[in-house]
């Protein structure tokens, strides 16, 4: 069934008898965001979106459960307040989409957290991928292929399969990402074959040196710095060298786009839809534009005339809130 939303902002007064109210929540890295929505009891359809809250990071792996508490009591007040609802207000299901998922230690002290701040009568975990494809395939099936720091492809089909290749992390694979494309930058720097262009320019105001002994030692600072995150942000550098017709710049974003393209179809290979598959692009990453859009679009369609590329329809928050996880469904094949 196709999911209809409605960007309206409701009175406590509307809430109808047998309304089902649900939180979603994307709680990332970078912020917390949450959305309160409201749907008849048992539909997802005409969906209405009643309010917003948005707060500081909740990365389960980094920060402490006292921060977790603090961002996600200030995102669902925040969103409670638009929504004009009480703080008492009874939900039926609460949904956190959170990076780290895989950390099962930490879903207790998480899930102890959201009842500490939201009362309801069920509290959910969901990766932040799922929630991400539930967003922006408004609860349809289909395939994100999320890139950002990290990469990963996830899909669902009509059938109930949820199948995830990649998101390992920057040590054991995340090709294709804004990691992996700053790495490939600094090998190509070391090994001297990096000629005068818009790369090599752009990389030495990002790195401050293209000294092999210096960039090493850049590369090298303690994690608290964020190294990954250093790394990562050469990606900028390697886009804009790109767009500007770096024919090094070019060809690390066609590695980079295959290597996403590739990591699609494999999802594709496990799944079966009834329609033409649908493909999402998520993440920081895409920004790239068409150095890396057109041959990721590209090498899918070689390979699948049919694939279909929609917008984004909503955000991850949205997502949570729609999402039916189901841990037993999933499976990851690479």
């Amino acid at each position: 069934m196709s999911i209809k939303f409605q960007s309206v902002y409701l009175s406590r007064n509307h809430i109808q008898l047998g309304d089902e109210l649900r939180i979603g929540i994307d709680a990332g890295g970078s912020k917390t965001a949450a959305a309160i929505v409201r749907c008849a009891a048992g539909q997802t359809s005409n969906l209405e979106i009643l309010g917003r809250g948005e707060a500081g990071p909740c990365s389960i792996t980094s920060a402490s459960p006292a921060e977790w508490e603090a961002a996600l009591s200030k995102a669902i007040h925040s969103a409670l307040q638009q929504a004009d609802l009480d703080p008492a207000t009874q939900f039926h299901r609460v949904t956190a989409a959170v990076a780290g998922y895989s950390n099962t230690e930490l879903h207790q002290p998480l899930l102890n957290r959201l009842e500490a701040v939201v009362p309801a009568a069920e509290y959910r975990l969901a990766p932040d991928y799922a929630a991400a494809l539930a967003g922006a395939a408004a609860g349809e099936p289909g395939v994100a292929v999320i890139a950002g720091t990290g990469s990963v492809a996830y899909g669902t089909d009509s059938e109930g399969r949820h199948i995830c290749a990649g998101g390992l992390g920057y040590l054991l694979g995340d090709d294709g990402s804004g990691f992996w494309l700053g790495q490939q930058a600094i090998r190509l720097a070391l090994s001297d074959q990096l000629e005068e262009g818009p790369l090599r320019e752009r990389l030495f105001n990002s790195l401050g040196t293209l000294i092999p002994s210096e960039i090493i030692a850049w590369c090298y600072r303690p994690v608290e710095t964020g190294r990954v995150t250093r790394i990562a942000h050469l990606a900028i550098a390697v886009a804009s060298a790109a767009h500007d017709g770096d024919e090094a710049a070019l060809q690390l974003m066609l590695c980079a786009a295959e290597h996403l393209a590739h990591r699609a179809l494999y999802i594709l290979e496990w799944l079966r839809f009834s329609q033409p598959p649908k493909i999402y692009r998520i993440g920081g990453l895409w920004r790239a534009g068409k150095p890396l859009v057109v041959p990721f679009i590209g090498t899918i369609k070689a390979a699948c005339a049919g694939a279909e590329f929609p917008e984004n329809r909503y955000e991850p928050e949205i997502g949570a809130a729609l999402l039916d996880w189901d841990p037993q469904c999933f499976h990851r094949v690479g």
